[in-house]
């Protein structure tokens, strides 16, 4: 199977590991910044630990960690193209799908529909990466908690 490479969107803005001084550094520049300075620019935790839970899969740098661990993606890539018998023409349901690279492996695969469940915002740029990549047809996402949202 030859398939078009799929595009995904990183952080603009990653930070290397601190040097022994505890100071991180910018990948884009050489300006340090202090540990306190990097964690003043973090959004306050919210009110509850299941509000911080949810909201912490808004922001993509959860999801770019996830999607550059190669044996994971690759294992979840190599088990969904080497059945692609079970999932031609039949309706797929992914909960939790973040940045929705499962439910682009499902399309991949044959899938006729792909419903991705997501109930952080990152569900709108997922809604994008489907289109950016052909599937916007085959993929479609409900944001909301999966105890909550109505399928289509």
């Amino acid at each position: 199977l030859c398939r078009p490479p799929l595009r995904l969107p990183m952080a603009r803005r990653a930070l290397k590991r601190p040097a022994g001084d505890g100071r991180w550094i910018p990948k884009e520049s050489e300006e340090e910044l202090s540990f306190e300075a990097f964690q003043q620019s973090w959004l306050p935790l919210p009110e509850t630990d299941l509000d911080y839970y949810f909201s912490s899969y808004a922001r993509l740098g959860i999801h770019e960690d996830m999607l550059k661990d190669e044996v994971r993606t690759g294992s979840y890539m190599e088990a969904i193209d080497s059945s692609q018998a079970l999932f031609a023409g039949k309706t797929v349901l992914d909960v939790g799908s973040g940045t929705g690279i499962l439910c682009l492996f499902a399309a991949q695969a044959g899938a006729a529909k792909v419903i991705g469940i997501e109930r952080s915002d990152v569900a709108q740029k997922a809604a994008k990466i489907a289109e950016e990549n052909g599937f916007g047809d085959v993929i479609s996402y409900i944001q909301g908690k999966v105890e909550e949202v109505e399928l289509p």
